[in-house]
This record gives structure tokens, sequence and C-alpha cells, in this order.
């Protein structure tokens, strides 16, 4: 499921933006290799224990086009 990507109306106007796709960066080095919880979002802690991840989630990409 994506998160949220919230973009200013005016941005997209202003600059002649058009919205075009939104994924998940979900790359290998994000992810939990072993176990149950193999293909999760690495933590970067779990409870109190510092696990030297990166994030709860995955990023989100946002693509938009140029318009001329």
């Amino acid at each position: 499921m994506l998160d949220q990507i919230i973009m200013s109306i005016n941005f997209l106007e202003k600059e002649k933006l058009f919205f075009e796709n939104a994924e998940i960066f979900n790359a290998y080095f994000l992810q939990e290799k072993y176990g149950k919880t193999k293909g999760t979002p690495l933590r970067t802690f779990s409870g109190n224990r510092y696990i030297g991840g990166f994030s709860d989630h995955f990023p989100v990409c946002a693509y938009f086009k140029l318009i001329d």
C-alpha cells in the first residue's frame, strides 16, 4: 500500500507538471533478508534495540511529466 504523497495544486500548475505514476521503492538492500519478516522493510529499531536498518516502511517515488 502506498504512503501519502501530497502535492500543492499551485506547485503543479506553476511548474506545468502532470502526475504520471507513483510506486513503492522496495530495493533489496532495504528489505529483511531472513526469517518470518523476509521481504519487509529493514527497520532501524526493533523495540529499544538498534538493528541498523533504514525505516519501518518503504519510501515512495512519484513521477511527473513536464508539460511544454
